[in-house]
């Protein structure tokens, strides 16, 4: 279980939810937010670009460590 803190920018998984697009494979299903608050078993407040939202810290991953899988 990773843990995130407040001002983290973190990529979710949008595929482990649901899949939101057929034209984009799984694992490009994702959406950049920022760590607003930190609650109890690994759930967090992001602000996504849609608004504030609840998700769990499994669906997420630091956006770097993603950048890096990514090669970019």
């Amino acid at each position: 279980m990773t843990a995130f803190k407040k001002g983290d920018l973190v990529v979710e998984n949008k595929a482990i939810l649901r899949r939101t697009s057929e034209l984009l494979p799984a694992d490009e299903q994702v959406e950049m937010g920022i760590v607003m608050e930190v609650h109890e078993n690994d759930v967090y407040s992001v602000l996504f670009p849609v608004g504030k939202l609840y998700t769990f810290g499994s669906y997420c991953q630091l956006a770097q460590d993603w950048l890096h899988e990514k090669n970019f």
